[in-house]
């Protein structure tokens, strides 16, 4: 688990601590380096208590390493912070 605090973008300094129990990780599908940034990272979140999950374009990248993997289209509503690697930029 790790506390994040979230600061409001409004005019009063209001900051909020929230746990993030679980990240969804989506990456752009066949990127030969995700298959190796997405295993330690994944390593790393476990690691402090953080439950994982993959869209399934991930999944296929890293094979067994991915553990639960989802719909890409269903991990806003799983997760608690969503990681996107491999953009246009």
């Amino acid at each position: 688990m790790i506390n994040a605090k979230v600061e409001s973008a409004s005019a009063a300094p209001a900051a909020e601590t929230i746990m993030i129990r679980t990240v969804g990780i989506i990456s752009r599908p066949r990127r030969e380096d995700i298959a190796r940034v997405v295993p330690p990272l994944m390593e790393w979140l476990r690691a402090h208590g953080v439950e994982v999950v993959c869209d399934s374009e991930t999944a296929e990248c890293i094979g067994a390493l991915a553990g639960q993997t989802r719909k890409r289209e269903d991990l806003p509503g799983l997760s608690d912070l969503l990681i996107v690697l491999g953009g246009d930029g």
